[in-house]
This record gives structure tokens, sequence and C-alpha cells, in this order.
């Protein structure tokens, strides 16, 4: 079984003609079979509780950004020529926006996860699991917020972290 943990970053900046506001993106990945607490200094404090990721990306107010933390999964086989890997983890595609004046997102967090690996003499069996969450928020100015997965099958629970900022000229 292969496994490669990886970390992508995309920003999908294209140049308009008028100078749009340029958004810092922070973004953390975290992963517990315990709840997760919503503040910093109790979630450092708390074991086992693993931070996965703390991405950061700059684009642009319109312009979706793209965050990926995963690992890469080869599917057993005994028939050739086999199956491509697989990416386990999360993607985060999320927009920013300005509305009223307040920056506010859209964002679309994919969780893609390993239910079962199975190997025997005559068969093989591997179950991927993916979910979307659709969430948008217009948080109040530097304010964190955070989203949870329902409840996945391997009892690990999965919040995403997201602070949207003004990059300062």
């Amino acid at each position: 079984m292969k496994h490669t943990i990886s970390c992508a970053i995309f920003a999908l900046l294209t140049l308009p003609a008028i100078a749009a506001d340029e958004i810092i993106i922070q973004a953390k990945i975290i992963e517990s079979a315990k709840p997760i607490p919503h503040d910093m200094a109790k979630l450092a404090a708390s074991k086992g509780v693993d931070l996965l990721a703390a991405p950061q990306v700059v684009t642009r107010v319109g312009q979706e950004a793209r965050i990926e933390v995963g690992r890469e999964f080869q599917p057993s086989t005994i028939a050739s020529p086999g199956f491509d890997t697989v990416t386990t983890g999360v993607v985060i595609r999320i927009t920013p926006n300005i509305k009223d004046g307040q920056l506010a997102f859209a964002a679309q967090l994919t969780r893609r996860e390993l239910i079962e690996s199975k190997a025997a003499a005559t068969e093989t069996h591997t179950e991927i699991l993916s979910r979307d969450l659709y969430v948008s928020s217009i948080p109040k100015d530097g304010e964190a917020v955070w989203f949870h997965f329902a409840e996945p099958r391997n009892g690990k629970k999965l919040a995403v972290w997201l602070q949207l900022k003004r990059k300062e000229a």
C-alpha cells in the first residue's frame, strides 16, 4: 500500500484591468476522535487532536482559490493493469466576495476518505467515500469560522477552520 501525503494550494488568478482586492485565506484542517474545541489554545493543549495542515493562500475578490490536503492511496488489485492511485483528504474551493462592504465567501469543502480495503487470494475490495459540504458566510472582520463534516464512518471527526482577511497594501 503506497501512501504519500501532499498539500497543494492553487489560486486561480486572472489580472483584470482594474486591480481587485487581494484576500488572504487561512485554513486549518483538524481531525480527532474526540470533540474538537473551537478555541485554538484549548485545541493546542488537547491530546488526540491532530492539526493535519494549516495552509494559506492569497486570491482576489471574485476569484476561486483551491486548497488540497491529501494522501495518495493505491488500491489493491489481483488483475492487470490495476488501478490509478486515489487521493483521499480534503479539498477546499473558496471564492471571496464583498457584500454590503463586508467580506463574504462561498465554499465547497470535499472530504474523500478510505472506508475499507481488503485483499484476498481471489478478490480485492476498496471503498472510498466522497462527501461535499457547501457553505457560505459573512464573518465579522478577521473572525474565524468553523465547519464540521457529519460523523464519518472511521470514527474521526473533521473540522475546517477558515479565516479571510483583506491584504494590506
